[in-house]
């Protein structure tokens, strides 16, 4: 009966994997992507470039908060019982159209201090896993509903006697042309 449950164990572990077709050379191929392509894409404010690694919508709570006009609206929205950003009315998901995005948001989330630490091996970490993917984002990337992310998480704040450490985590899907980023976080 044990070795029956390993057998079955071993081959759930190697069906997910395969499912969700992640290896070790997707995370060095990841990290690669990220230290190269993509922090030379954000050193250069490419915005082409930028909106390529990117889907057309970012998931990106920290977005709709982070400039003092966005949490007062915010704070009014709250009391409303809906979630606005300018005339953009968003649902639970949070996600921000592309160049509304690159023109509000960008600057604010991608700062000097961010920049600096692209590619920092002391400043980021990586996680891998699979998570569930909004129905939408794996439609329009034609993935299935839970996918592998692969993120890096920056930190943006050191830590200090009052402050929190603060981090913001960009979360990529892989695709057919590479990696795409679907979501930024903030922890």
């Amino acid at each position: 009966m044990r070795i029956l449950l390993k057998i079955v164990f071993a081959f759930v572990i190697i069906f997910s994997q395969t499912a969700y077709c992640q290896t070790a050379d997707d995370t060095t191929r990841f990290k690669t992507f990220w230290h190269g392509e993509f922090a030379e894409t954000i050193l250069k404010k490419d915005s082409l470039m930028f909106r390529y690694h990117s889907l057309s919508y970012i998931q990106c709570r920290e977005c709709l908060t982070n400039t003092a006009a966005e949490r007062a609206e915010a704070v009014a929205a709250k009391k409303l019982k809906i979630v606005t950003t300018g005339t953009l009315i968003l649902d639970h998901t949070e996600h921000i159209p592309f160049k509304m995005f690159f023109k509000n948001d960008y600057g604010v989330i991608f700062d000097s201090v961010v920049v600096s630490r692209l590619r920092d091996s002391a400043m980021v970490e990586y996680r891998f896993r699979i998570e569930p993917i909004p129905k939408h984002v794996a439609g329009a990337l034609k993935l299935k509903t839970k996918s592998m992310v692969y993120t890096a998480l920056v930190v943006a704040v050191d830590a200090t006697e009052k402050l929190k450490r603060k981090r913001y985590g960009f979360s990529f899907l892989k695709t057919k042309n590479g990696f795409t980023l679907f979501r930024i976080i903030a922890e």
